[in-house]
């Protein structure tokens, strides 16, 4: 009887650490980000196979931005990304002027597919 409790409560702890770093990676955003060289973009334009289209501001980020532009930066979220090869591009935006955007930078990087599955789990004493 001992041994059976013993295997229960092993197998909680496995299960409650998987969900414990399984929620921990899943919470972690991944960004691709474009440094701003002029002081009269303010706004990001992106788009990209499987992202959409997506307007945002510029951002000031110490952490992630160069001290040369200012650490003024474009900041897209990329953590739903399809497994392989994603496309984004990237324009500046002058909100107040009527010229339009600049010219689109492309950018690629390749999500790699997720570890296999554990296989023949069994309960060691």
């Amino acid at each position: 009887m001992r041994t059976i409790w013993l295997a229960i409560i092993a197998l909680l702890v496995m299960l409650a650490t998987t969900v414990l770093v399984t929620s921990a990676y899943a919470a972690q955003p991944v960004y691709v980000v474009g440094d701003i060289p002029a002081p009269a973009c303010d706004r990001c334009v992106w788009d990209g196979t499987g992202f959409g289209p997506l307007v945002n501001d510029v951002v000031v980020d110490a952490a992630r931005g160069n001290a040369t532009y200012s650490n003024r930066i474009c900041l897209r979220d990329v953590s739903g990304a399809l497994v392989g090869t994603n496309n984004v591009t990237l324009a500046c935006r002058d909100s107040t002027s009527v010229w339009g955007d600049s010219v689109t930078v492309p950018f690629s990087f390749v999500r790699p597919a997720p570890p296999a599955a554990p296989v023949a789990m069994r309960v060691a004493i």
